[in-house]
């Protein structure tokens, strides 16, 4: 994500209640220096983007966060 998205904006409930509850997301800033390398890695192309394992998802549709992320 980036914290200037308004993308990013509009999931980041949603994302940050669910991780609340499972504690199974993690949150890369890529406005952050330090954590540029993760768009070569993991072949980045817009934000947000969710990654699980195989599935990848780059939106806002809700119901596909839920596919990515779980219930």
């Amino acid at each position: 994500y980036r914290d200037d998205c308004p993308d990013c904006q509009a999931i980041f409930h949603q994302i940050y209640w669910h991780n609340a509850i499972s504690h199974n997301i993690v949150l890369i800033n890529m406005n952050q220096p330090q954590n540029r390398h993760y768009i070569k890695k993991y072949q980045l192309t817009s934000v947000p983007t969710l990654i699980h394992g195989k599935q990848r998802y780059s939106g806002t549709n809700q119901q596909r966060i839920k596919q990515i992320v779980g219930d």
